[in-house]
């Protein structure tokens, strides 16, 4: 068949649509009401009886250059590939993968778009039965960048907006049985410079395709609008009814299957429910009506619709926030439509895993971004209650290398801004879950949004946000929203005393905050408290939800990201930023977050523990309370508090008797009753209790062997060399418990940086940090005081940087108390990492047990993922496995900790007067600093055991805010830092 293919459009800047239908709701309608009563909304796209679902395999074909296809096409003549529609090239095997996150992929010189750009075309042959008088639409859920459309020969029209609904009438291009469609889509467009978002750039019809049967009349569209009447709710569904005939509409409000309102009207008509009693939905008891519209004539039915709707109510008092007249707190997420193997291409199935997951880790808010998502993951938000910022397809990101507020204060672009906010409205307007709308995101200026933003007043009373916003003399729309503000300046905000005299009588949203890339973030637990603290904190969504990291089972390097496909411009890892793996398996800051976000909080008052319960609409009565007192790692018996707390209400937990003189925690777990699963966990700190560097001297039988010193007990042995630094530790059963030829303890200042580091080691990799070396040193030993010293320099080549000194005190024939000191020498202050020892073991040495954080990794100011008791691992397992290497794996508020070979034997350490920071794998430092992906990890028949007095808090500064400075060591010149702990024989 032969094609005239239009090659302008795509970069024909007053080219937006051609032929589109208006934008309008999204539902999927059906011919009779048993088939609409035989699917649920996973399924209806597949099983309607009005809708052809075209998804499937397609024919294809690509062209790394629009310049290669011809403007004349004879499909008869192409020899077309086969791909999965909704897939994207770069999934496929079509173009090049690339991760970007603030660039344009071409040089930015608006609106011009590379002319020659790659160029998909995709037939589909079908048959369809057609019927005189029907009209038949055709709906694309999601193609990038633009599409031009034909049909059997035909031109039908054009769209762009790569996230947007584009659908076309093409009833008159129809064939009665065979037809065929040809979508030609271009890799980039004009509104490609409205789509710079921080995500892998990828292409293709990537949703849903299907045709829509319609009949002589249909309904087009509606809009499902609740008011509330004093207790009651009144209601106006306003309808399009297009075709030949009028009909009737008749709307039914359904609850579980039971009718509790309807009326007909004459098709087109508005139609009211007056007074009627519902139950308000909310996130945490999401209650959805079925409301169910037939469009009938003569009795007979013509068409059948049917959508969740739900009654809630949102109103602005000053800087609150009123959802069904509560200040609601949203504990949020930002969500990329992303799957490790398809991409953008998520099925229903991967929007409930999500939506599932969301609702299991205490998440009640999901902001879309950049742009408004597959419609289905709406509905699911809808059922299963979760709140929706939703957000609309724009982002000029790339404009900031020339000015950021380039097109967003261009008139001239106006239009483009304006249909795009008008798609997201329109398809997404009858959804009660969302809860505010966003205009885009890092778009700068904000002339064109004063557009949308007049143009959503016009329309809806739901909130507006656009976050940069606040970097414009507006300061805000509806909503103050900002970026990773860290709690100090919230606090400020609080106070009056933030950014001067501006307009912040708004509530105060956090966008984006607490950057999930690789460990952490920090300060998760310090973002809630200041944000329950205050009626002006709306919440926060964390960046972001999972990795974006592409996944081939067959390559070299499983996991990838920018850099790794030959992609000269790339973002590197940046897209490794998620809460969860791209398969969904969750990280450690999932764990952290859904403590954080915690139904239940608990603090500590004068005489009990104050449980609050931070819903505002469902009290505890499904969540059991179960506690016991964790003293010096015992655990004592479990009990239940049998009490339910009311909606934003607390009630009081008697404070346990505990040993004041002892480390004693009260920990608290919350389990549903329903499924017997912990909702989250949280312990309350009452005394902290290590032991004293303070000893009694004791006599000890020293060893001396020429300049070699050594004390033991039985078979087992702590030995010297001639420098005064330990040279083995031989085990009970006379085994050598350390590595051969190597120095027992590595000085270790450095580490493998950490994502949310990568801007704190500026002067300490000026400083040569990661290069020290230590001198060969001097030895000093002292047999009254049963001590044995090496002092030596850490040097980068021949500039001293440190003076170190270990010091080795005998306490007990099997137990050696060691004292670590550092001083700089260098002229400016240094924001340390770490600073600690390495004492590498034998590799039968890799069974661990500790007294500590949790039995995940933990930091200073990452911790509220587990509580404090005792943990069993091994050296294998404790490294925690990112797909960027980084230093992993680290338990924070160690007490003490065992590391022992299968038979028992092996050595303890003990903190004193402060915690430990201690890890043992079975990983090089140096290996995972030079490590890139996962696979360059080498794992070793050794056990390297890190025993740090100090670990930087890790924050969130790969893209936020860094750690607060009571998680960081700053060393001055001539300033000493040392930290003491004991390693015995066991």
């Amino acid at each position: 068949m032969h094609y005239n293919i239009n090659k302008t459009n795509y970069r024909d800047f007053n080219k937006i649509s051609e032929n589109l239908l208006e934008h309008r709701s999204y539902f999927i309608p059906f011919s009779t009401e048993k088939a609409m009563l035989n699917t649920d909304y996973l399924s209806e796209r597949q099983k309607s009886d009005a809708v052809l679902l075209l998804s499937g395999e397609w024919d294809f074909i690509y062209y790394d250059s629009a310049s290669r296809l011809k403007e004349k096409l004879d499909t008869d003549k192409v020899g077309f590939d086969k791909i999965h529609v909704p897939s994207t090239w770069q999934k496929t095997g079509y173009d090049k993968i690339n991760y970007l996150n603030s660039m344009y992929p071409f040089r930015c010189n608006p609106p011009k778009t590379p002319k020659n750009c790659p160029v998909g075309v995709y037939r589909k042959n079908f048959s369809l039965k057609k019927k005189q008088g029907n009209t038949y639409y055709i709906t694309f859920l999601g193609a990038c960048a633009s599409l031009d459309l034909y049909v059997n020969g035909s031109y039908i029209g054009y769209g762009e907006g790569s996230h947007n609904t584009r659908e076309f009438d093409i009833s008159e291009f129809l064939n009665d049985g065979k037809n065929e469609l040809i979508a030609v889509v271009f890799k980039w467009s004009t509104g490609t410079y409205l789509e710079c978002q921080d995500m892998f750039r990828e292409n293709g019809i990537f949703r849903d395709v299907y045709i829509t049967e319609q009949p002589e009349s249909f309904i087009f569209d509606y809009l499902f609008l609740p008011q509330k009447n004093g207790d009651n709710y009144d209601v106006t569904i306003t309808n399009k009814i297009l075709g030949k005939k009028g009909g009737v509409l008749s709307a039914e409000l359904k609850l579980n299957g039971d009718c509790i309102a309807s009326k007909t009207v004459n098709a087109g008509e508005k139609l009211k429910f007056e007074n009627l009693d519902v139950i308000e939905w909310n996130a945490e008891a999401p209650t959805c009506y079925d409301l169910i519209l037939k469009l009938k004539d003569d009795e007979k039915l013509i068409q059948c619709v049917r959508s969740k709707v739900g009654f809630r109510t949102i109103a602005l008092d000053g800087y609150k926030y009123l959802f069904n007249g509560k200040l609601i707190k949203l504990k949020g997420v930002n969500h990329h439509d992303s799957h490790p193997i398809r991409g953008y291409a998520m099925t229903a199935d991967d929007l409930k895993k999500d939506v599932e997951l969301m609702k299991a880790f205490n998440v009640n808010c999901v902001r879309t971004s950049h742009y408004p998502p597959d419609p289905l993951l709406i509905t699911l938000c809808d059922i299963y209650g979760i709140y929706v910022i939703d957000e609309a397809d724009i982002e000029t990101h790339g404009c900031f290398m020339k000015n950021i507020d380039l097109i967003s204060n261009d008139p001239k672009w106006k239009n483009h801004y304006l249909d795009r906010m008008a798609a997201l409205y329109e398809r997404d307007k009858n959804h009660s879950c969302v809860v505010m709308w966003s205009m885009g995101n890092e778009a700068g200026g904000i002339s064109n949004f004063d557009a949308c933003y007049e143009y959503l007043k016009g329309k809806s009373n739901i909130p507006v946000h656009y976050e940069p916003a606040c970097r414009s003399d507006r300061v805000r729309y509806d909503i103050l929203a900002h970026f990773y503000t860290p709690p100090a300046e919230m606090r400020a905000l609080a106070r009056g005393e933030w950014k001067g005299e501006k307009n912040y009588d708004a509530p105060f949203f956090l966008c984006e905050y607490a950057h999930s890339m690789g460990v952490g973030p920090g300060a998760l637990d310090e973002y809630w408290d200041v944000i329950y603290s205050d009626e002006r904190f709306l919440g926060g969504c964390i960046w972001e939800w999972a990795d974006h990291s592409h996944y081939d089972e067959n390559a070299k390097y499983k996991y990838t990201y920018g850099g790794d496909h030959k992609d000269r411009l790339n973002s590197g890892n940046f897209c490794c930023d998620g809460l969860f793996y791209p398969d969904r398996t969750p990280s450690v800051s999932a764990l952290c977050m859904k403590n954080v976000y915690s139904p239940l909080k608990a603090s500590l008052t004068d005489s009990s523990v104050e449980i609050k319960n931070t819903n505002l609409f469902i009290s505890s009565e499904n969540i059991k309370i179960l506690y016991y007192l964790l003293t010096d790692g015992k655990s004592q018996e479990e009990k239940e508090f049998d009490t339910i707390i009311e909606p934003w209400q607390s009630k009081f937990l008697p404070l346990p008797e505990y040993d004041k003189d002892k480390d004693a925690f009260l920990v608290l777990k919350y389990i549903d009753k329903a499924t017997n699963k912990i909702i989250a966990k949280e312990q309350i700190v009452l005394n902290e209790a290590l032991p004293g560097a303070e000893i009694k001297r004791q006599q000890i039988n020293w060893i001396k062997n020429g300049e070699n010193l050594s004390v033991n007990k039985g078979s087992s042995k702590f030995a010297w060399d001639s420098t005064g630094r330990l040279a083995c530790i031989i085990g009970k059963n006379g085994s050598q418990i350390t590595a051969n030829k190597t120095p027992c303890f590595e000085p270790i200042l450095y580490q493998a940086v950490i994502d949310n580091h990568v801007y704190a080691v500026k002067e300490l990799k000026k400083a040569g940090i990661p290069k020290l070396k230590a001198s060969k040193g001097k030895c000093a030993y002292d047999d009254y005081l049963n001590t044995v010293s090496s002092s030596f320099a850490l040097c980068d080549g021949k500039k001293k940087r440190f003076n170190a000194e270990i010091i080795y005190k005998a306490v007990a024939q099997n137990k050696v108390r060691v004292t670590f000191s550092i001083t700089s020498l260098y002229k400016k202050p240094l924001d340390m990492l770490t600073i600690g020892l390495i004492l590498k073991l034998n590799g039968s040495c890799d069974k661990i047990k500790y007294y500590g954080m949790g039995d995940t990794e933990s930091y200073s100011d990452f911790s509220a993922q587990d509580v404090m008791g005792i943990y069993e691992t091994n050296a294998h397992d404790m490294y925690v496995q990112n797909i960027k290497p980084q230093e992993s794996g680290n338990r924070n508020g160690v007490r003490w900790a065992e590391i022992t070979d299968r038979a028992g034997s092996g050595i303890k350490i003990t903190a004193l007067e402060k915690p430990l920071n201690f890890k043992a794998v079975d990983i090089d430092g140096q290996n995972l600093q030079k490590a890139k992906h996962i696979e360059d990890i080498i794992r070793q028949d050794c056990t390297y055991l890190h025993i740090n007095g100090f670990m930087r808090g890790i924050g969130s500064q790969s893209c936020g805010p860094d750690t607060d400075d009571k998680y960081k060591k700053i060393l001055h010149l001539s300033e000493t830092y040392s930290y003491s702990f004991d390693i015995e024989i066991i």
